[in-house]
């Protein structure tokens, strides 16, 4: 597509739909983002539990000098 904006905008107008489509298609398929998750309230604060716990051990991890680059790698 050339840099000029009613093409652009033709385009969009007559495959913008199908194209976010595909893409929302694609990315669930082989990226798993998009999807509509529904999550109740105890999956929210599990979620939330299980980044906490995480966060904490990166930053455990960033703050020590004795551990190695392959130990923080696993760790992570």
């Amino acid at each position: 597509m050339d840099n000029n904006p009613d093409k652009s905008r033709e385009w969009w107008q007559a495959k913008g739909k199908a194209w976010g489509k595909q893409l929302k298609d694609i990315l669930i398929k082989y990226r798993y983002i998009g999807y509509d998750w529904q999550f109740n309230e105890q999956q929210k604060e599990l979620l939330q539990k299980y980044y906490n716990v995480k966060r904490l051990v990166v930053d455990f991890v960033n703050i020590l000098a004795c551990v190695t680059l392959i130990v923080r790698q696993e760790i992570e």
